[in-house]
């Protein structure tokens, strides 16, 4: 990847959102580039009217042009500059919003990925901590297109006077780029560092504000390591901050000295050239004016590009990023609700990135309408099976269908799914249980149907009432079971031909569970299920069990059959669970 085509693409993506940014960052630097220059031909021309002694009028006009000048860039920069910074801090947002977006938009696997997090993360830090955006806009575009405008204009007026010294201007720039050189390895060393703790504080930060983590900390006193950790990495940020901030005054420091010293030398060489009298006082000002406007573009413009350089190597994590493959997600209510489907794995093999596999040669099929069962102990692939059957996971070999065709990334909306960690918002009851399926069924029949009813009647707002407090005072917390069954009305509510239930009484009491499977067909609506459960008692309810073990179908049956088999994995978990009961 060529380091050019991230800033490109940056600059683009700065147009594409806010043109209005781009449009008043061009206008603020062109004022910046004309206004030293106007100022200083101006100056120039007061002073050689003075000297030659011209008329009063003449020369109060040249003083109402510099007053005037002056007065109308004082009135419009600051103006400029105020809108070009509301349109800067909005556009930075639109930023980071393109960033969760993309996040949003990738598959279940690629999120699940450390190499992605991290580009993520890569994507955030030009925004978010090198102020990278910043320097692009507020600096490097007008440092540039200042700097080009300024070296044109003043490249065919210094034409016809001491050339050689555009010589010593050059070498001294060449000093300048050696000097940032060395700045910029250190920042780019420090900023790698940086990076890889902020992530690492980013996920201390989550646990701190996560309140369902809230009861373990306080329990076990793990706020201890937590603070201790945090207070660890905070050391170790703020050390390679301050070493970078020490070293960045000493190379500024230089690099000042550098700057001032090509200003004395051109005042040095041209008081010599006014004190042998081959220059006038005007052609002095002139002289000087031009070459040290000059020098200190070249020396702006060389900057811009010596800083972008190493900026630019942020920038292409954010391209990185960007260029991830997306799902394309046909809208809700594209997607086809209330008709059973077939699902069918044929030789299905997983594993997750750099672990064993999970799966090996899996297949079976559920057919429309039906319900199966999926029982094994912890590992043996049961969850795996749930995420690749929607769709949130992509098998290496074999194939997935529904209705004997190839499962695409449609599958989210093909299928519904309670997940034995699942994930409630803080939403109103109703939009939890919607989602963006408003108008495909009745909520206050699947409250109902899931055993909801009367905990939501008795609530003020009834179906509209928050959950949590996160932003509205008088939000609710459910119980564990309480919010499981609106996962589950959740999921019934989307209607859709396929049903996955990992767990999904993990948090019910034992009459709650009766409850929920002892009218376990009306439950899923004539959909075809695939139930995922560790109490086998529950799955007797399927028209067939898979039995998992070690990534395999061990056995396949009905309960019934399964029992029959003289030591048989389901006989021997259902015996030993129901000795327990017993």
């Amino acid at each position: 990847m060529k380091k050019p085509n991230a800033l490109f693409y940056f600059l683009k993506v700065i147009c594409r959102i806010s043109w209005q940014a781009a449009a008043f960052c061009l206008s603020l630097t062109l004022l910046k580039a004309a206004a030293p220059i106007v100022n200083t031909l101006l100056s120039a021309k007061l002073l050689g009217q003075l000297t030659a002694h011209e008329t009063p009028h003449d020369i109060g006009q040249t003083i109402f042009a510099v007053i005037g000048f002056n007065l109308a860039v004082g009135l419009i920069q600051p103006f400029l500059a105020g809108r070009f910074a509301t349109l800067t801090e909005k556009l930075k947002d639109e930023f980071c919003l393109r960033v969760g977006e993309q996040m949003m938009a990738l598959s279940y696997g690629q999120v699940e990925s450390a190499a992605v997090q991290d580009l993520r993360q890569q994507a955030l830090l030009p925004i978010t901590q090198w102020g990278c955006f910043e320097f692009i806009l507020n600096r490097f575009i007008p440092d540039v297109l200042g700097s080009l405008l300024t070296i044109a204009a003043t490249f065919f007026l210094v034409l016809e006077y001491s050339l050689f010294l555009l010589l010593p201007i050059l070498l001294l720039t060449a000093v300048q780029l050696w000097i940032l050189r060395i700045k910029n390895r250190k920042f780019q060393t420090v900023a790698s560092q940086v990076g890889q703790v902020e992530r690492k504080l980013g996920y201390y930060d989550g646990i701190t504000s996560d309140f369902s983590a809230g009861k373990d900390i306080r329990l076990f006193q793990i706020d201890r390591i937590l603070m201790k950790n945090i207070q660890h990495l905070n050391d170790e940020e703020v050390g390679a901050l301050s070493d970078l901030f020490s070293h960045t005054v000493a190379m500024d420091f230089w690099g000042s000295w550098v700057t001032q010293f090509q200003i004395y030398l051109v005042y040095f060489i041209e008081a010599l050239a006014l004190y042998r009298r081959t220059v006038d006082i005007g052609g002095f000002f002139r002289i000087t004016g031009l070459f040290i406007n000059f020098g200190n573009a070249v020396f702006r413009l060389a900057g811009a590009f010596a800083d972008m350089r190493v900026r630019v190597h942020f920038l292409e994590g954010f391209l990185s990023f960007e260029q991830l493959p997306v799902l394309q997600t046909p809208p809700a209510e594209e997607s086809v609700a209330g008709q059973a489907v077939e699902l069918t794995f044929q030789n299905v093999s997983f594993a997750y990135s750099g672990a064993e596999p999970v799966l090996k040669d899996v297949s079976f099929s559920i057919p429309a309408g039906k319900s199966a069962a999926l029982v094994g102990v912890n590992g043996s692939g049961k969850s795996t099976i749930a995420k690749l059957a929607t769709g949130l996971l992509i098998p290496d070999c074999g194939q997935i269908l529904i209705d004997k065709k190839p499962l695409t990334t449609d599958g989210r909306n093909t299928a519904s799914a309670v997940y034995q960690d699942y994930q409630l918002f803080a939403f109103t009851i109703r939009e939890n249980v919607e989602t963006a399926f408003t108008g495909r069924g009745c909520v206050t029949q699947t409250l109902l149907d899931t055993g909801l009813s009367d905990v939501v009647n008795r609530l003020k707002e009834g179906a509209d009432t928050y959950l949590y407090q996160a932003f509205h005072p008088e939000g609710i917390d459910l119980s564990g079971g309480q919010s499981q069954k609106l996962a589950a009305a959740r999921a019934l509510y989307k209607d859709a031909g396929l049903i996955i239930l990992d767990e999904p009484t993990s948090a019910y009491d034992a009459k709650a569970e009766a409850e929920i499977f002892q009218d376990f067909q009306k439950l899923i609506q004539q959909k075809t299920a695939l139930l995922i459960s560790h109490r086998l008692a529950s799955c007797r309810f399927c028209d067939e069990i898979l039995v998992m073990d070690g990534g395999r179908i061990a056995e396949r049956g009905t309960h019934t059959q399964l029992m029959q088999i003289e030591k048989g994995r389901y006989r021997e978990m259902f015996l030993a669970q129901a000795e327990y009961y017993n």
